[in-house]
């Protein structure tokens, strides 16, 4: 089983909810293994779902 990928912690300038969830989501990853017929939106890499 593949672990999540940790927000860093030594970043003190971290202190908001607003900085806490942007740390979150740039540091999500694609799964590296999806169920058939379920895929990833990316729509910074995919322009059918922007």
């Amino acid at each position: 089983m593949k672990t999540l990928n940790r927000i860093p912690q030594s970043d003190t300038r971290m202190n908001t909810f607003a900085d806490r969830a942007m740390a979150y989501y740039n540091h999500l990853t694609e799964p590296e293994h999806l169920p058939t017929g379920v895929s990833v939106l990316n729509p910074y890499q995919q322009s059918e779902c922007q």
